[in-house]
Protein backbone atom coordinates (compact mmCIF):
# COMPACT_ATOMS: atom_id res chain seq x y z
CA UNK A 1 0.00 0.00 0.00
CA UNK A 2 1.33 3.43 -0.92
CA UNK A 3 0.00 6.50 0.84
CA UNK A 4 0.96 9.74 -0.83
CA UNK A 5 -0.02 13.35 -0.67
CA UNK A 6 -1.51 14.45 -4.00
CA UNK A 7 1.49 16.58 -4.94
CA UNK A 8 3.88 13.67 -4.46
CA UNK A 9 1.57 11.16 -6.17
CA UNK A 10 1.74 12.93 -9.50
CA UNK A 11 5.50 13.48 -9.36
CA UNK A 12 6.50 10.07 -7.99
CA UNK A 13 6.77 8.25 -11.32
CA UNK A 14 5.84 4.97 -9.63
CA UNK A 15 2.86 2.77 -10.35
CA UNK A 16 -0.12 4.24 -8.51
CA UNK A 17 -0.97 0.94 -6.74
CA UNK A 18 -2.96 2.63 -3.98
CA UNK A 19 -2.74 6.37 -3.54
CA UNK A 20 -4.60 8.69 -1.30
CA UNK A 21 -5.20 11.81 -3.33
CA UNK A 22 -6.88 14.97 -2.23
CA UNK A 23 -10.00 16.25 -3.89
CA UNK A 24 -8.04 19.13 -5.36
CA UNK A 25 -7.14 20.21 -8.88
CA UNK A 26 -7.33 17.39 -11.44
CA UNK A 27 -6.12 14.59 -9.20
CA UNK A 28 -9.40 12.63 -9.14
CA UNK A 29 -9.34 12.64 -12.94
CA UNK A 30 -5.72 11.47 -12.95
CA UNK A 31 -6.52 8.68 -10.50
CA UNK A 32 -9.28 7.50 -12.82
CA UNK A 33 -10.90 5.21 -10.26
CA UNK A 34 -7.56 3.59 -9.42
CA UNK A 35 -7.16 5.13 -5.98
CA UNK A 36 -9.02 5.61 -2.76
CA UNK A 37 -9.60 9.36 -2.56
CA UNK A 38 -9.77 11.04 0.82
CA UNK A 39 -9.83 14.62 2.04
CA UNK A 40 -6.13 15.46 2.60
CA UNK A 41 -7.07 17.87 5.38
CA UNK A 42 -8.90 15.22 7.43
CA UNK A 43 -6.66 13.07 9.60
CA UNK A 44 -9.67 10.94 10.52
CA UNK A 45 -10.60 10.32 6.89
CA UNK A 46 -7.02 9.43 5.99
CA UNK A 47 -6.82 7.03 8.94
CA UNK A 48 -10.15 5.40 8.01
CA UNK A 49 -8.99 5.02 4.40
CA UNK A 50 -5.74 3.37 5.43
CA UNK A 51 -7.55 1.09 7.88
CA UNK A 52 -10.15 0.10 5.28
CA UNK A 53 -7.48 -1.01 2.84
CA UNK A 54 -5.32 -2.60 5.52
CA UNK A 55 -8.17 -4.91 6.44
CA UNK A 56 -9.47 -5.59 2.90
CA UNK A 57 -6.85 -7.42 0.82
CA UNK A 58 -9.27 -7.89 -2.10
CA UNK A 59 -9.87 -4.13 -2.37
CA UNK A 60 -6.13 -3.48 -2.07
CA UNK A 61 -5.44 -5.94 -4.89
CA UNK A 62 -8.23 -4.41 -7.02
CA UNK A 63 -6.84 -0.88 -6.65
CA UNK A 64 -3.31 -2.12 -7.26
CA UNK A 65 -4.35 -3.75 -10.54
CA UNK A 66 -6.33 -0.67 -11.59
CA UNK A 67 -3.39 1.54 -10.65
CA UNK A 68 -0.97 -0.36 -12.87
CA UNK A 69 -3.44 -0.21 -15.76
CA UNK A 70 -4.01 3.50 -15.19
CA UNK A 71 -0.27 4.23 -15.03
CA UNK A 72 0.17 2.65 -18.46
CA UNK A 73 -1.98 5.48 -19.88
CA UNK A 74 0.68 8.04 -19.00
CA UNK A 75 3.64 7.63 -21.35
CA UNK A 76 6.24 10.05 -22.62
CA UNK A 77 5.02 9.34 -26.15
CA UNK A 78 1.48 10.36 -25.26
CA UNK A 79 2.74 13.45 -23.43
CA UNK A 80 4.78 14.54 -26.47
CA UNK A 81 1.88 13.87 -28.86
CA UNK A 82 -0.63 15.78 -26.71
CA UNK A 83 1.77 18.68 -26.18
CA UNK A 84 2.46 18.92 -29.91
CA UNK A 85 -1.29 18.94 -30.59
CA UNK A 86 -1.76 21.89 -28.22
CA UNK A 87 1.05 23.83 -29.90
CA UNK A 88 -0.40 23.11 -33.33
CA UNK A 89 -3.85 24.27 -32.23
CA UNK A 90 -2.48 27.48 -30.74
CA UNK A 91 -0.31 28.28 -33.75
CA UNK A 92 -3.02 27.56 -36.34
Amino acid sequence: MVVLNGRWAVASGRSPAVRFLGYVAALPEVAGGAALLVDPRSVDEIAMGIASLWTDPARRRELSDKGRARASCFTWERTARDTAAVYEAVLS
